[in-house]
Parts: structure tokens; C-alpha cells; sequence
């Protein structure tokens, strides 16, 4: 038998937003993650203004990322998931390229020496960043300043802003004979 307990929920905007809504909703994810923190901010790319979903996921295994950026006509959003596994020989550095409406969309991240503090969610010494056209439309973290030296771009003219953020932690309790 097995129970579930939500000890956060919180959300930062009344704004509805179906993607974020979508992947914490998903079975795969609430089979797997046992614990999230989603995030949506609203940034330019390649001349428009998207939304950009990051989910930050936690099972018994690993830690991992989800990047999701909503497409023009909002149909079929482009994902990009990074596992952060827990071995010694995998880095916790790197970058990947993804496209975005036929642009160039690159993702980089270093979670080398991150610390969490209960969340999937790192609280501090890491940064991700979003990269179109030479220019960072989306910086997380606090090395922010190595972040910019890594991926060579500029900040972007119109820093992202948070639409919503989300939080749910929980943990299977399992009984065996009576004991917890």
C-alpha cells in the first residue's frame, strides 16, 4: 500500500497554462518523478515572444531537466530533456542543439558543483541557459557570469520573466507487516 503526500503547492500566477499543466499531469512523469518544480517563463526567440517550460524532476535514481519551448502556433511544443545521472565518470556539464520553427535553439548547462536543498531544483553554483542567434533569452542559476563566457552570447536586450512556477514534492510510504 502505498501513499502519497503533496507537501507544496504553489503557484506564482492565476494564468492558465496548458503545457506546464500537461507535464505535470503526465503518467510517465508522476510514475517516475518524486519530486518537481516547474517553471514557465515568457522569452523572445527568434523574433517572437514563447513560452518556455522548465521542469526539474527528482526520483530514487536521478535528477533530471526538461526544456520545452512552445512552437508558433502553439501545436506541438520542442522538447529537450538532459538525465543528470549520478555516476562519477558522466559530466554534469554540457550542451545540446535543438530547433525551434526551423531556428537554432542551443541549451547549455553546468551542474558540476550544484547544490540542492530538498528540491529537484538546484538552489545555487549552477546555471542553464537558452541561446538563439547569439543571444542568452534565458539564464537560471547564480554563475551567471560563466554561463556568458561559456556560450559566447550576449544577454538578451529583454530578460524572461516567470509566468508561473509550481512545486510538488512528495514520497511513497511504503507498509510491510505493519512496519513503515
Amino acid at each position: 500500500m502505498a501513499f502519497r503526500v503533496s507537501t507544496r503547492n504553489h503557484s506564482m500566477s492565476s494564468l492558465q497554462q496548458p503545457l506546464a499543466q500537461k507535464l505535470m499531469n503526465d503518467p510517465v512523469t508522476q510514475k517516475t518523478a518524486q519530486s518537481m518544480v516547474t517553471c514557465v517563463y515568457q522569452t523572445h526567440i527568434a523574433g517572437f515572444w514563447r513560452n518556455v517550460t522548465i521542469v526539474w524532476s527528482k526520483n530514487l535514481m536521478n535528477y533530471s531537466l526538461s526544456i520545452s519551448v512552445e512552437s508558433i502556433d502553439h501545436d506541438q511544443p520542442y522538447m529537450c530533456k538532459i538525465e543528470l545521472k549520478p555516476w562519477h565518470f558522466w559530466a554534469k556539464r554540457g550542451y545540446r542543439t535543438f530547433e525551434v520553427d526551423g531556428h537554432q535553439l542551443d541549451a547549455y548547462w553546468d551542474l558540476r558543483s550544484a547544490k540542492f536543498s530538498g528540491s529537484p531544483e538546484p538552489s545555487s553554483d549552477f546555471y542553464v541557459a537558452l541561446v538563439s542567434e547569439e543571444e542568452v533569452v534565458l539564464l537560471l542559476g547564480d554563475n551567471k557570469k560563466k554561463a556568458y563566457k561559456r556560450t559566447k552570447g550576449r544577454p538578451a536586450l529583454v530578460e524572461a520573466y516567470v509566468l508561473q512556477e509550481r512545486a510538488c514534492f512528495w514520497q511513497e510510504i511504503v507498509l510491510h507487516e505493519g512496519k513503515v
